[in-house]
């Protein structure tokens, strides 16, 4: 199930959040996140210049080596072409992957009382 929080860089207070099947009405969708971005950036009024950092994470492999293969899987057809948006890759952020079950974990923070 794809989705998008995006947080403020020094308070931690919650922007943002949506999920993908929200929006494309299909229950667990997954995948490519372009739109999730467009609509937070949209939502905010901002640009990738004021994202700080991304934190991402995928359960059935590790994101950065799939990123390194995407021009190749989607040149031979494996891979769909929506996979190489700029508004999916998020090239000039700063990112860490963060393992899936710490993910669960770590999305409790932001609401947790202090």
């Amino acid at each position: 199930d794809a989705s998008i929080c995006v947080a403020h860089a020094n308070t931690g207070e919650v922007l943002f959040a949506q999920e993908k099947e929200r929006v494309t009405r299909r229950k667990h969708d997954s995948g490519e996140v372009s739109l999730l971005v467009e609509n937070a950036l949209e939502s905010l009024s901002a640009t990738m210049d004021d994202v700080a950092l991304c934190v991402q994470n995928n359960h059935h492999h590790r994101i950065a080596p799939f990123e390194a293969r995407l021009p190749w899987a989607v040149g031979v057809g494996y891979e769909d072409q929506s996979l190489l948006s700029p508004n999916n890759l998020l090239p000039s952020c700063r990112k860490l992957e963060l393992s899936h079950h710490l993910a669960h974990a770590w999305s409790t923070a932001a609401s947790a009382p202090k």
